[in-house]
């Protein structure tokens, strides 16, 4: 129902408050495309995420090889110098929200993320959508699973990566999260959305402590 997109955002947390001055200038970002190449087996898509009066906030690769049962896609990105760090870089889509149920290997049940998974196990977990999201008094970032190698959507796909990555699925878009203040601002949506991070940055403890270390930190290209 939502085709892939970049994403560079989460819906915020309290420990953002100060960094998320930096993050809010990018709002509203483009998504642009200069070029696209075909090779024998592969098409390659390679662009910009841009803003006015700004330089462009990454550039990024596509690549995209069909295979008998389905795809593999190689997204390779590269930061502004300018930038110290982003919330998360990776793709959002989603699917009919009839599609609730997952699994995933990864660290769970709780959410987790690379500064934030001792209370959780890697392991082999079976839950939902609706389940995977916290109803935090004001909406945020919720459901993410850290160094996740599998992520299988019930009847409708299975997703595996070379290295291990985050991801989210909830009943919500990032945006639809972010622009409700409260949570009885959250109406029901038609779709179930998915986040494949290959970065997610993590928590912190920024709201009363020091800005968040470098070592968790999304890194700048990959």
């Amino acid at each position: 129902t939502k085709p892939f997109s970049i994403n560079i955002f989460r819906a915020y947390i309290d420990n953002d408050r100060e960094v998320k001055k930096q993050w809010e200038k990018f709002v509203d970002y483009k998504q642009v495309l200069d070029k696209v190449e075909t090779t024998e087996h592969s098409t390659i898509y390679s662009g910009r995420l841009v803003k006015n009066c700004l330089q462009p906030i990454l550039h990024y690769t596509i690549t995209i090889t069909p295979f008998a049962n389905g795809i593999d896609l190689q997204f390779d990105y590269t930061v502004a110098d300018y930038i110290d760090y982003l919330p998360r870089i990776g793709l959002e889509f989603a699917i009919d929200k009839g599609y609730q149920s997952f699994s995933y290997y990864g660290y769970g049940p709780y959410e987790s993320y690379i500064d934030k998974h001792v209370a959780s196990d890697f392991g082999e977990y079976y839950t939902t959508a609706q389940y995977n999201f916290t109803d935090y008094l004001m909406p945020q970032e919720t459901g993410s699973h850290f160094g996740s190698t599998k992520l299988t959507i019930n009847d409708v796909m299975t997703i595996t990566a070379t290295q291990p990555f985050s991801f989210s699925v909830l009943p919500y878009s990032t945006t639809e999260l972010e622009n409700a203040k409260h949570n009885f601002e959250l109406k029901k949506s038609n779709a179930t959305y998915i986040n494949l991070d290959i970065a997610m940055s993590g928590v912190g403890s920024n709201s009363c402590g020091p800005m968040l270390d470098k070592k968790y930190r999304a890194p700048k290209c990959g």
